[in-house]
C-alpha cells in the first residue's frame, strides 16, 4: 500500500472454499484465480460513476475500468475444503464466483490493519483511499 498514491498492491490471497469434491485440480485453480480477480475488481476498480443529473458516465468496459495481469495478487493459496455435494456430478459443486464474495471485506481489514482507517464503501480506488488518508489525517489535497 502506498500511502501518497493510494495504490494498493495485494501481495498473497489464501482462502478456504468448501467446493464439494476436487475433479480437475488445475481447472478448480483456475476458477478460483478468476474468482479472486473478480474480487479484486470489486474491491478496487469497478464503480458505476454518474453525474449531477445521474446520467451513467462510463457505461462500458472502455469506461469502467476492470482488473488486468498487473492487478492480480503475486501470490494466491486456495484451500479446498472436500465435502462432496450428495446431488453433484462425481460429488462436485459451483465454485466459479464463490472465491470473489470475501475480497473486497479482506482488502477493507487489510487496510484497516495498515492505516487504522475503516473504509464503508468500494471501490477501494487509489483515489478514494488516497483521499480518506488525507481526510483522516487532516491534511489537504
Amino acid at each position: 500500500m502506498d500511502v501518497e498514491t493510494g495504490e494498493i498492491t495485494v501481495l498473497k490471497v489464501a482462502s478456504a472454499f468448501d467446493i464439494g469434491q476436487v475433479i480437475n485440480e488445475k481447472l478448480t485453480y483456475g476458477q478460483v484465480t478468476g474468482g479472486v480477480v473478480q474480487g479484486l475488481g470489486s474491491a478496487v476498480l469497478e464503480a458505476y460513476k454518474f453525474n449531477d443529473a445521474n446520467v451513467l458516465m462510463n457505461p462500458s468496459f472502455t469506461d469502467n475500468k476492470i482488473p488486468t495481469m498487473k492487478d492480480m495478487p503475486l501470490e494466491i493459496v486456495p484451500i479446498y475444503i472436500e465435502n462432496p455435494q450428495h446431488d453433484g456430478p462425481y460429488g462436485a459443486r459451483g465454485v466459479g464466483e464463490h472465491p470473489m464474495i470475501s475480497i473486497p471485506s479482506a482488502v477493507g481489514n487489510a487496510l484497516y490493519d495498515a492505516l487504522g482507517i475503516n473504509f464503508h464503501k468500494l471501490p477501494l480506488s487509489p483515489e478514494n483511499v488516497a483521499l480518506e488518508i488525507l481526510k483522516q489525517t487532516g491534511k489537504t489535497a
